[in-house]
């Protein structure tokens, strides 16, 4: 399969603990700062320890038609519910953190633009990876500049003239 538009393809090879040891962030930390950015967000993170996450994270496996094992976690308002084996796993407990950001922006009931809340979230993502993402001071300033006038026009849509 063809990587996808704008998205280089990474070789495996690259990937692991060696590729930790030029001075990166480490998985421990990586796992430190997602539980830590849970945590300032108010969000709870559960495992299937608990049977009633068990019952709730199997039951939703099934109306989805999948194995329950196949879950790994879900995210639901404030809470994330992940399976015991997966508590320490970096990439689910971020994906979910994230999603659980984006259904902040997507309650049901409130008049908001799906679109609009996307869009900020990605921007604010990509300011919160900056670094990481080596963005320039001048991409830095007009992300912040593009959040200003998003927010100030209350939805995202390019402004006519």
């Amino acid at each position: 399969m063809p990587p996808l538009p704008g998205f280089m393809p990474v070789d495996p090879g690259q990937i692991g603990p060696q590729s930790f040891a030029n001075g990166a962030v480490t998985r421990e930390q990586a796992l430190a700062e997602v539980r830590a950015d849970a945590a300032r967000d108010g969000i709870e993170i559960m495992t299937d320890a608990d049977p009633e996450v068990k019952r709730y994270m199997d039951d939703a496996a099934r109306r989805e038609g999948i194995d329950p094992d196949a879950l790994h976690a879900l995210t639901l308002g404030d809470m994330i519910f992940v399976r015991e084996a997966r508590q320490d796993d970096v990439r689910v407990l971020r994906e979910e953190l994230i999603h659980t950001a984006q259904q902040r922006g997507m309650e049901i009931g409130v008049d908001t633009d799906p679109r609009t809340s996307s869009e900020l979230d990605a921007r604010e993502e990509l300011l919160k990876n900056a670094e990481r993402w080596a963005l320039t001071p001048e991409e830095i300033n007009e992300i912040q500049q593009e959040i200003i006038e998003i927010k100030s026009r209350g939805k995202y849509g390019w402004q006519r003239v």
